[in-house]
């Protein structure tokens, strides 16, 4: 892992993981709440959600996760590239809800378990070696 010894990769993925659950709280309820308003696409909602849990979770990484990187001088490359994983993540996140759809999985709660995890696992792997990495 480089640099990083493995107890401060937990440390970091542990942090990680609770600013994420924080996130997705934001991200499942905003999801139920206009899916249950609305009659728009459920993976459409599912992207638009979880991009607004990602700008709060940008924020919160910053202050508790992740120190100041290679990009430390370059704060707007920085977002953009946190934006850009944050795209990656809820596109994942809309062909998961896609994909268990067209396999007969229609409950809401078990979509998002199921493109959680793995959305969680790309965009931290993406954040931490590739815009955090020191």
């Amino acid at each position: 892992m480089g640099n990083i010894s493995i107890q401060n990769f937990i440390k970091k993925i542990s942090k990680y993981g609770s600013v994420s659950v924080i996130t997705m709280l934001l991200d499942f309820f905003l999801l139920y709440l206009i899916d249950y308003m609305t009659s728009l696409p459920r993976a459409g909602i599912s992207i638009f959600t979880y991009l607004l849990g990602s700008t709060l979770g940008y924020f919160l990484n910053k202050k508790y996760v992740f120190s100041p990187g290679w990009l430390k001088n370059r704060r707007n490359f920085e977002l953009m590239l946190y934006i850009a994983t944050g795209i990656l993540g809820s596109l994942v996140t809309g062909m998961l809800f896609y994909f268990t759809a067209t396999l007969g999985i229609t409950s809401i709660v078990f979509q998002k378990m199921i493109s959680a995890p793995i959305s969680f696992i790309v965009v931290f792997l993406f954040r931490n070696y590739i815009i955090f990495k020191i």
